[in-house]
């Protein structure tokens, strides 16, 4: 209702109104529009509007200024409305309602003006786009009225126009004055719509439209994706087929062996049966005293004889010197001034043996790759390999070349008892101890003198490097023949008991007496191998969270007794590789365990007093050695396996082996005993039952296991991606992973093996026996990760990878090979080498889809495998770090230009070549004096011809001997002109405080370079900035300083575990 002189009162629509209207538009019409539209708003005058007679309102994307748009339009005002909200379109409305007319170019400002009653015109603003808009939407609703320039011609166009036209589609009869407020407006509300409805169809038609594009277009990458995925299974499926059919070949030339070798197995038995009665025939004249030991027990267990090629060697040597004479002439050598000994008359040579049996397996084995040879190369070679493995005479290959063998255990066990065989039982022997010892050597007894005996006499011949005590601790033995210990041993304290008091507590009183630093518990039935003592001590002085470390123990076979031990949540022990190969990679490399044997442990003097030593509870034997374990773990301490230490273990000689009688009796009731002190710690860190071996082995329940392939073990003083592989794997270690190495030439090196081994890494060369499918479908399943190195060896492997395990799989590539080589093939205008660069590419492009992650050594790289592989998950790790940056306080004197490299890589032969001859030419004009080294491996003969009175071409150098190149050099200089990668010459010349000159091309990958280094291409340009340096001392400092800033800053060991663990270890 209105009162008279009162405007009429507007009465708000709300959305149930509407919906009782006009149930069929309730889903059609903004319900939240259209009630905000009439529902009664305080007015909020907006600025220089209150007064205004006419508005224009541009377009939404109208980016011209309000003063144009108001001269355009000849309006007072222009309104920039936002109908994005219900805020919007309520203030909208305000600002409308102050208009007496509306020219404008928004669509949505029209339907409000038209609900509101307000005189209105669609405004032609110069853009075609907007015209086209309006004239669409006014022939669907019916209205003859194009767009207008300006108010005057607006205001026109209404009255002729647009009022008829709305008045006429408005439903019913024409309001009356006496009618509701609110009747009027549903009316309206019913008006505008039809307009939205009219509006909404038609952007769902053109939506459907749309969504039927893109349809079709998903169904068509749909299809194409699918022809990808079955191109790469037909391939999978032809590489498994052809795996099949090599295998099937395989077992076929092992079918062919086995038939060739049975005809032989009569003649083999006959040949070892007239070996032995030819032994018997010359037992008493030629057969030492041990050899016819093994054979009356060969003839008591009624089995042949091994066949051995020196069965007459000791004999022979001994027949002349029986007569008095010494077969090489003169008299026998003197006693040894280190242990009291006779030195051997002859230098103790190894022994080439190999029995019958093992001879005609290997003669069958090459008869097998003859055999094969016609048919496959493969098959050839592969019983070729195994021949090879299984023969003594023919020496391992390694990484040095031929003649240096790979370990072998049982050959030193032999000599080890030929040395120890020329002491007799009266033999006086001396142990070169110490007064003030490093290492305290406890060896508790109980009888077994002549095991004791053979103990200490293995402490003479192989003593450690540092001041060292023995020991022996008599544990009150009844006997008589303990006098001999007081006797027959020079340098050895002998401590006996009062009274009896079992072994725990004897070692304990031993502890207590002792004046070294570590103490190493010894088993009177030990003998030591040499350097056995000192590698226990490395360990434990080199890193201080190493709490014990352990001996590899082996029989007196040679054979594998323990490398280790498990204990398994249950409690109960298990002796890792019992009777293996003591040689095997996975027993040669040091790693952290449950428990060491205590036949040969060693453990700071500090640490085990504070421990209180070895458990009372446990005495007087048995369980001891485990629960100190766990008592050091219980310390943040590390218990380690050390396999350089080896020693021989007479097992069962000392308490024998029954559990169920004597001393060994102990070992039941203290397993339980340890069972139930440490339940809650074998319950949360072990492993539960022996088909968790591969994890137990290396205490990796909670650790994360990578397996890490590449060409050949890392050689980091030799070449860059060496270093790179090198400083990885120490990044691993040092983050607690658990690494498995595989070369790909499976070869060992003498150099370069061990000290992987000695950082925990097990390398899987040729001495672990099988391929890389086997060592995966027998481990894989317990591998997290597995980071493989460079495109060819990818792929090799990527078969056994892709089928064989479920493990994150990353690639590294060191640089992109095909760019490298692409701009090598241009520089030299090579057409096979560019051929050669587009096959590369064709494998680096598809290995990138077959791994998880792929990342290189600079984001330039990284960008552009995304960019050629989209999907491919591609960062950037820092590929190289140092630990040492060199601090430079003054210039370095001389004219020195040094160029480091590895000369076995193209790249940097071409460098070398166009610094002599094209740069180092300009240098001389200027400095007669200034010299170039090439110092680096591998020298090419190309590199090696450049060598003159101003050029040295040095070859591989020592890291000391290449640290004082740097210091004694005025410039580095990297003059690449092709390459791929980060140049590991270049952050080393910074780290080491040398300025440095380079090329765009050395300098790739390394942001921010150009701040600190001068970067040319031009020979000139290179030639002026080393002149520059050598004469400026200023300039020099300066360039040191930031070069040393910037390696410190960026290339860190820190640095670089943190980027290799983010591009290993997805963020979750």
């Amino acid at each position: 209702m209105t009162t008279n002189g009162d405007p009429p009162h507007r009465e708000p629509i709300t959305s149930g109104q509407i919906r009782d209207a006009r149930p069929d538009l309730a889903d059609l019409v903004s319900l939240e529009l259209l009630a905000v539209l009439f529902r009664p708003l305080a007015r909020r005058p907006w600025p220089a509007a209150t007064d205004a007679s006419a508005l224009c309102v541009p377009a939404r994307d109208d980016a011209r200024g309000d003063d144009e748009l108001r001269a355009l339009a000849g309006a007072a005002v222009v309104l920039r409305p936002d109908l994005a909200s219900a805020r919007g379109a309520a203030e909208a409305i305000a600002a409308l309602a102050t208009a007496d007319f509306v020219l404008t170019a928004s669509l949505p400002v029209a339907m409000l003006a038209a609900a509101c009653r307000i005189p209105f015109a669609f405004w032609d603003d110069g853009r075609p786009e907007t015209a086209a808009g309006w004239r669409e939407f006014a022939d669907r609703i019916g209205i003859d009225a194009p767009p207008r320039r300006t108010i005057p011609e607006g205001r026109a166009v209404y009255d002729t126009h647009i009022r008829p036209a709305l008045a006429a589609a408005a439903p019913g009869p024409a309001p009356d004055s006496s009618l509701h407020e609110s009747e009027r407006l549903r009316t309206e509300a019913v008006a505008l719509g039809l307009t939205l409805e009219t509006a909404r169809l038609t952007a769902e038609q053109q939506t459907r439209s749309a969504a039927t594009d893109l349809a079709a277009s998903h169904l068509l990458i749909e299809r194409l994706r699918r022809k990808v995925v079955d191109s790469e299974t037909s391939r999978r499926r032809a590489e498994q087929r052809l795996a099949v059919v090599s295998t099937a070949g395989d077992r076929l030339a092992e079918e062919l062996r086995r038939a060739y070798s049975r005809p032989l197995r009569p003649l083999k038995s006959a040949i070892e049966r007239a070996v032995l009665h030819f032994r018997l025939l010359f037992e008493g004249s030629l057969l030492s005293p041990e050899s016819a030991e093994r054979l009356r027990l060969c003839i008591a267990e009624q089995k042949p004889a091994p066949f051995r090629r020196d069965w007459f060697a000791a004999r022979s040597s001994a027949l002349p010197a029986a007569r008095g004479t010494n077969p090489e002439g003169g008299t026998a050598a003197p006693l040894s001034a280190a242990a009291g000994l006779r030195a051997p008359t002859r230098p103790a040579q190894p022994k080439v043996t190999i029995s019958l049996r093992r001879y005609l397996h290997v003669k069958m084995l090459r008869l097998a790759a003859r055999l094969a040879s016609p048919f496959s190369k493969r098959t050839k070679a592969r019983f070729r390999r195994s021949a090879d493995k299984r023969d003594p005479r023919v020496a391992r290959p390694t990484a040095l070349g031929p003649g240096v063998e790979t370990p072998n255990t049982p050959r030193r066990v032999i000599q080890q008892k030929n040395a120890l065989a020329a002491i007799g039982a009266e033999t006086q022997v001396r142990v070169p101890t110490s007064e003030q010892p490093v290492v305290s050597i406890i060896v508790p007894t109980y009888g077994q003198v002549d095991y004791t005996m053979r103990c200490l006499a293995s402490l003479a011949v192989n003593p450690p490097r540092l001041p060292f005590e023995v020991i022996v601790m008599d544990d009150a033995f009844p006997g008589p023949e303990v006098e001999r210990l007081h006797r027959g041993i020079e340098g050895v304290r002998v401590i006996r008991n009062e009274v009896n008091k079992g072994f725990l507590l004897t070692c304990n009183a031993a502890a207590k007496a002792s004046r070294g630093e570590f103490l190493l518990f010894l088993n009177n039935d030990t003998e030591v191998m040499p350097g056995a003592v000192d590698a226990l001590v490395d360990p434990l002085r080199a890193d201080p969270g190493i709490g014990m470390t352990g001996s590899k123990l082996v029989y007196p076979t040679g054979r594998l007794q323990e490398a280790g031990g498990i204990i398994w949540s249950d409690g109960s022990g298990w002796n890792v590789g019992r009777n293996g190969d003591p040689d095997r990679p996975e027993y040669d490399y040091r790693r952290e365990v449950d428990y060491i044997s205590g036949a040969s442990i060693m453990v700071a003097a500090a640490l085990f007093a504070d421990l209180g030593g070895f458990d009372p509870a446990f005495a007087p034997a048995y369980c001891e050695d485990s629960d100190l374990a766990f008592r050091i773990r219980q310390r943040g301490l590390k218990v380690v396996y050390e396999p350089r230490s080896v020693v021989i273990h007479f097992e069962g000689i000392s308490h024998g082996t029954d559990v169920n009688s004597g001393l060994k009796a102990y070992q039941v009731t203290n397993t339980e005993r340890l069972k139930n002190r440490w339940k809650e710690v074998l319950e949360r860190e072990h492993c539960a039952t022996p088909a968790e071996f591969a994890r137990a082995r290396d205490r990796a329940r909670h650790r994360p296991v990578i397996l890490v392939v590449d060409h050949y073990v890392p050689e980091p003083d030799r070449d860059a991606g060496s270093r790179t592989m090198m400083s990885f794997l120490v990044a691993l270690r040092e983050a607690d992973w658990v690494v498995k190495f595989w070369p790909e030439n499976r070869l060992y090196s003498a150099t370069y093996t061990p000290p992987l081994q000695d950082l925990g890494i097990e390398v899987l060369d040729a001495r672990w026996p099988g391929n890389f499918e086997n060592w995966m479908r027998t481990n894989g399943a317990f591998v997290d990760h597995v980071l493989v190195s460079r495109p060819t060896v990818a792929r090799e492997v990527l078969m056994p990878l892709i089928t064989l395990t479920s493990a994150r799989l990353s690639y590294y590539g060191h640089d992109l090979h095909f760019l490298r080589m692409k701009r090598q093939a241009d520089v030299l205008g090579d057409a096979r080498l560019m051929t050669e660069a587009q096959e590369i590419e064709r494998l680096e492009r598809r290995l990138w889809r077959q791994f998880d992650v792929v990342f290189y050594p600079s984001q330039v790289e990284a960008d552009l495998v995304q960019a050629g592989a989209p999907g491919t998950l591609a960062k950037a790790v820092i590929p190289f770090c140092y630990d040492h940056f060199e601090e430079r306080a003054a210039p370095a004197p001389g004219q020195l230009i040094l160029f480091v490299a590895g000369f076995a890589h193209a790249p940097n032969v071409d460098a070398a070549e166009f610094l002599v001859s094209e740069v180092m030419p300009l240098v001389h004009e200027r400095l007669p004096d200034a010299r170039l080294a090439l110092v680096g491996s591998n020298p090419t003969p190309a590199v090696r011809a450049l060598a003159d009175d101003h050029t040295e071409v040095s070859g591989w150098v020592s890291d000391e001997r290449l640290q004082a190149y740097y210091r004694q050099a005025r410039v580095a200089v990297v003059p690449l002109r092709f390459g791929g990668g980060v140049k590991s010459k270049v952050i080393e010349a910074m780290a080491m405080g040398l300025p440095l000159v380079t090329t765009p091309m050395g300098a790739e990958g390394i942001d921010g370079l150009e701040r600190i280094a001068a970067i040319h291409e031009d020979p000139r340009d290179i030639a002026a900035s080393i002149v520059d340096l050598i004469a400026a001392d200023d300039a020099w400092m300066r360039a040191s300083q930031a070069g040393i800033d910037y390696a410190r800053r960026h290339f860190s060991r820190g640095a670089l575990k943190d980027s290799l663990l983010a591009a290993l270890v997805p963020r979750s």
